[in-house]
């Protein structure tokens, strides 16, 4: 008895030494692997901070429309129409941020009409505002612009330069049906811009209000470098290239001839003055310098740099009216815009068919 007894303790000594060794082992063992998971979480967290700053973000919108449309020309009574005008848009949206404060973000467009030609190379197409038009099957630069983003003390700075958003704009969402619209207000602007913009946020002393300040270029004057001596010696210097034709210019294509095509810029001030999430109030102010008209009687001018012109937008907008009155209400939006513009003729030429040197003006709601 005393033997088996004797034999029992030194089994369960033997048996409790065992597991000490074994779970001393597993914990071992379960440490190093904890070490090992801490290490690769952290080399992953370090992979998936340099992934986010440098991939671009890829994504798609695209839709079809069936627009039916009916013109009318109140001078002359001239009437033109379509009942099935077929569009195709496809945008190809991009983000990425390379940095902490600064971000990236474009848009390559396609928007045709259906059976269009392959290119359109009508007169009326511009590099801003050709991909915000139905026409042809070819994929444009819609929008390429960085943001850096940082705080002066306790003012809030934005820096963007680029090819910026400013189609859709409030108004002219809701005919897109887009939610959210765009900047700035498509009262008075409807089009892509080549601009730099610095926005300055007064959300601290009124809620949700801010200040853009935009300057941009719409137009290159005249720079046709190259053209044949037999149009020079016509009078013909429309700029027409060929591999046969010789420089009458010696500084082009980029250099500016001495013609009266000058450089259309404009400068924009617009923002928030208030928004509060359900009430927001809206105005813009935009000047164009050397805006395009044509000397007084003299139809051939088209290009001519003819005045200046000044255009203002005030917007209200109300997503839902009281507060819970009714569902009914709280999903109703309501809102007014105003715009007035006055374009200010030179001497010697006219704008909007003002006299010779005239200012014309102009308003709508």
């Amino acid at each position: 008895m005393k033997k088996m007894i004797t034999m029992s303790l030194v089994g369960a000594l033997a048996l409790t030494g065992l597991q000490a060794a074994s779970n001393a082992e597993l914990e071992a063992r379960i440490a190093d692997l904890e070490n090992k998971l801490e290490k690769t979480d952290k080399t992953l967290k370090d992979v998936k901070i340099h992934d986010a700053f440098d991939n671009i973000k890829f994504g798609i919108d695209f839709r079809n429309a069936v627009d039916v449309l009916d013109y009318k020309d109140n001078e002359t009574g001239e009437t033109a129409s379509n009942n099935s005008l077929l569009t195709s848009r496809l945008y190809l949206t991009m983000a990425a941020a390379p940095m902490k404060g600064l971000i990236f973000k474009g848009k390559l467009a396609i928007y045709s009409t259906w059976g269009a030609h392959i290119y359109d190379e009508s007169m009326g197409l511009k590099d801003w505002s050709v991909s915000s038009k139905a026409s042809d099957t070819v994929m444009r630069v819609k929008e390429a612009y960085f943001v850096y983003s940082t705080d002066v003390g306790e003012q809030p700075v934005s820096l963007s330069i680029g090819r910026r958003p400013a189609s859709n704009g409030f108004l002219a969402n809701y005919r897109e049906n887009e939610s959210e619209p765009g900047s700035p207000l498509a009262h008075i602007t409807n089009m892509e811009v080549n601009a730099v913009m610095v926005r300055l946020g007064w959300d601290r002393f009124v809620s949700g209000a801010y200040t853009k300040f935009v300057y941009g270029r719409a137009h290159s004057g005249d720079t046709s470098g190259v053209y044949s001596l037999d149009d020079a010696h016509s009078g013909d210097t429309s700029g027409v290239y060929s591999l046969d034709d010789a420089p009458t210019n010696p500084w082009g294509p980029n250099a500016k001839l001495d013609s009266d095509d000058e450089n259309v810029d404009f400068f924009l001030a617009l923002g928030d003055a208030y928004n509060d999430g359900q009430y927001q109030i809206m105005y813009q102010w935009a000047h164009i310098f050397d805006t395009k008209g044509q000397q007084f009687n003299d139809p051939s001018t088209k290009k001519a740099a003819a005045g200046e012109a000044d255009l203002f937008s005030v917007g209200l907008k109300v997503d839902g009216i009281g507060d819970e009155i009714s569902d009914f209400l709280d999903e109703t939006t309501v809102f007014i815009s105003g715009a007035y513009t006055n374009y200010n003729a030179k001497d010697g030429y006219q704008l909007l068919g003002s006299t010779d040197g005239g200012s014309q003006d102009g308003t709508s709601v």
